[in-house]
């Protein structure tokens, strides 16, 4: 049987391996994630990757490239974060954004794409300005207990608090939890202008600094989310 030539700068061509590898990195992590129905199996999202990518050609788009898109797309960001996480001289980051990158322009050239509610960004100006108003993005793990493992959240906490205040809900990834975190801060601009004001405020217990403050509060919220 004569084999289907498939055009080289198709995207769906040029980067099939690379998604593919993602939704392989997610399994073997065992990241027990997934969309709004519950956590996702992903031994059958590589099944149905598979099966797709064999019934496509130009023209011709497969059933399974709109029903599993969703969740292609959450594996890429996932080995994104994964990516973040990693030491220094290792940098998947960029290589990581390129795939998603190609991943949306492929999909979107088909008439395929995410929600705006569900397409989640922050921006570096955004993320400088959350991080400066005090706020922190953490991933659960075993130790966090099964709700939490491999999941994002936020807290903030500034000079003067004595413990830090938590997000009400947690993320699928890191981009999620730092999007949030910016609408959290667009919400009440005052968190902005207390971090102006002096560090040492009346109300911080004596002798100890702003950095054990912060350092002992963070460890509490996280006593507390076990509870």
């Amino acid at each position: 049987m004569e084999q289907r030539k498939l055009p080289e700068n198709d995207d769906f061509v040029t980067h099939r391996k690379a998604w593919r590898d993602a939704l392989l990195l997610v399994r073997d992590d065992g990241c027990l994630v997934g969309l709004d129905d519950g956590p996702l199996n992903w031994d059958i999202q590589i099944q149905a990757f598979d099966r797709a990518f064999e019934a496509y050609a130009p023209g011709s788009i497969p059933d399974g490239f709109r029903s599993n898109h969703e969740a292609w797309r959450l594996a890429l960001n996932i080995a994104l974060d994964r990516a973040k996480r990693q030491d220094p001289d290792v940098d998947d980051k960029a290589y990581w954004e390129h795939e998603i990158r190609a991943f949306d322009r492929a999909f979107e050239s088909v008439g395929i794409r995410l929600p705006d509610a569900k397409l989640l960004h922050v921006t570096e100006k955004q993320l400088e300005a959350v991080k400066a108003a005090g706020f922190k993005v953490h991933l659960g793990s075993a130790t966090d207990g099964p709700e939490l493992n491999g999941r994002w959240w936020w807290t903030v906490i500034q000079p003067g608090w004595m413990e830090p205040e938590t997000c009400p809900g947690d993320f699928r990834t890191e981009n999620e939890a730092w999007a949030d975190a910016f609408r959290a801060l667009q919400a009440d601009p005052d968190l902005t202008r207390k971090m102006q004001e002096p560090l040492n405020s009346p109300e911080d217990p004596i002798g100890m600094t702003d950095v054990e403050i912060v350092e002992g509060a963070e460890r509490m919220a996280r006593v507390l989310l076990k509870a």
